[in-house]
């Protein structure tokens, strides 16, 4: 529990800090050098991984499949859960305005719901670690080249995606027979 706190209280202290010159300016570069028409359509279809949608469909599905399959999808549907639940809580609490003027920009939802799927694959299947997180990675990245997310707003996104994973794997004994 203390550990939460601290992530609260770490991300809050962060939106402060990266709230002023610094968010801007890298979530610019970011911008900038994402702007043609090729890596635009590709951060489109990146942003869609971590839609809510994409991640329930995709635990859905592994709940077919084997024990260890079945097991990570169920944990990730609960992760999902979870971060969705804080990201939005701290979504209306803040009410950041998106860099494209609109609201409740702090923190990233796509990019909470991509790590926090990530956390609980990588945990599940450590061979597949690199590539769950680059992805989820890469969906953050497309929320700031598409003008929907700061900088920190990712940030902070992907902090409380990995610990609702980390978090999901701990209880996991609690919340399922496992």
């Amino acid at each position: 529990m203390k550990i939460l706190l601290l992530s609260f209280f770490f991300l809050f202290c962060f939106n402060s800090l990266c709230s002023f010159d610094p968010d801007r300016r890298v979530t610019e570069t970011v911008r900038n050098k994402l702007s043609s028409p090729l890596s635009q359509n590709l951060m489109e279809y990146t942003t869609k991984l971590g839609d809510g949608r994409t991640v329930l469909l995709t635990s859905t599905v592994m709940s077919f499949g084997d024990e260890k399959m079945r097991r990570c999808g169920e944990l990730s549907m609960a992760s999902f859960a979870v971060s969705g639940i804080l990201t939005v809580g701290i979504k209306y609490a803040v009410n950041r305005q998106r860099p494209n003027g609109g609201t409740s920009s702090f923190p990233s939802g796509h990019t909470s719901t991509a790590f926090s799927w990530a956390a609980v694959v990588s945990s599940e299947y450590p061979q597949y670690s690199i590539p769950v997180f680059a992805v989820a990675g890469l969906v953050g990245v497309s929320r700031i080249a598409l003008d929907k997310h700061w900088t920190s707003d990712v940030i902070a996104g992907a902090v409380i995606g990995y610990f609702s994973g980390l978090f999901i794997e701990k209880i996991s004994c609690w919340i399922t027979d496992y």
